[in-house]
């Protein structure tokens, strides 16, 4: 497992859980409160791990004939 996958993990439960206590509120805040919040995490948890925000799968670049 790489260090992006386990970044993934820990990222996509601490987004399942803070939209679980969300929907749990009596008076939760407006969808976009917590979407902007989420991205501020996201973008933190990256930087956090280091990643890279794309992965490069191949380097090969391949000549096109006309």
């Amino acid at each position: 497992m790489t260090k992006i996958n386990f970044a993934m993990d820990f990222i996509i439960g601490g987004y399942y859980n803070v939209l679980r206590h969300w929907l749990s509120k009596e008076n939760p805040e407006g969808p976009e409160v917590i979407a902007s919040e989420v991205k501020k995490m996201i973008v933190k948890l990256t930087e956090f791990f280091n990643l890279d925000t794309y992965q490069e799968t191949d380097k090969t670049i391949e000549k096109q004939e006309p």
